[in-house]
């Protein structure tokens, strides 16, 4: 259990949070279903929210080529940005020679630092193990 001893388990959770969003979705309800979302659990909301995403027509190509191109724009006018993203490591965070998303700051030399997040024994390991089975299928291909 992630969410403590007394706490409904985390996929009865979420099979409740799905079926309320989706049907506030499929009634055109979006913005409702986001509110819902907003009352979930953080546990729970990083479950959620992509399906409600998803399924509301809310992405669109265009949103990510703006952001790709703030991003791109920020670090070619020479600042910094915190990302917390996909990145080959080397040994950099948590003794992590793979790629696995990590957050780094990245600026117009590359990557400038890589942030180890505290994480409690069994957290460490399950990234680790991540990381590691990342690497074997990452080996098949390079």
């Amino acid at each position: 259990r992630i969410r403590g001893n007394g706490a409904t388990p985390l996929p009865e959770s979420v099979s409740r949070a799905l079926r309320e969003t989706r049907e506030l979705v499929a009634a055109g309800r979006v913005p409702e279903a986001y509110a819902a979302v907003d009352r979930y659990p953080p546990d729970v909301r990083v479950v959620v929210r992509p399906f409600v995403t998803h399924f509301s027509g809310a992405k669109t190509v265009i949103g990510t080529a703006r952001a790709t191109m703030e991003f791109l724009r920020t670090i070619t006018q020479g600042s910094d940005v915190l990302v917390a993203g996909q990145i080959a490591l080397d040994g950099e965070a948590y003794g992590i020679r793979s790629t696995i998303g990590v957050p780094f700051v990245v600026g117009n030399q590359g990557v400038d630092r890589v942030f180890e997040l505290p994480l409690s024994d069994e957290e460490r390991e399950s990234l680790c193990d991540s990381a590691a089975r990342v690497q074997q299928k990452n080996a098949r291909f390079l």
